[in-house]
């Protein structure tokens, strides 16, 4: 993923402990703190997000309401079968 050009990035409002921890782990793999964050951004953007490994799992792209025509579909058969079914809120 490396180009060997860098782009220049800051984050602001890092939590002190997080701070803290990636300057330790940085240390202990003998990095500097840009080179191990840079090191932990390449190797999590080289893994596909939950939704493209669901697509490709399904061989086609993921639609946002799945989830919601699999509760419609279980709503009609329980109507169907006189069941009360209560969503949690």
């Amino acid at each position: 993923m490396s180009s060997g050009t860098r782009g220049c990035g800051v984050i602001h409002d890092l939590p002190d402990e997080l701070h803290a921890a990636l300057r330790q782990r940085a240390r202990s793999e003998g990095m500097t703190m840009s080179d191990y964050v840079s090191k932990v951004l390449e190797r999590d953007l080289s893994r596909p997000t939950v939704a493209e490994w669901v697509a490709r799992q399904r061989g086609g792209p993921t639609r946002e309401n799945d989830v919601m025509s699999a509760l419609g579909a279980v709503r009609e058969r329980a109507l169907v079968a006189d069941v009360e079914i209560r969503l949690i809120t």
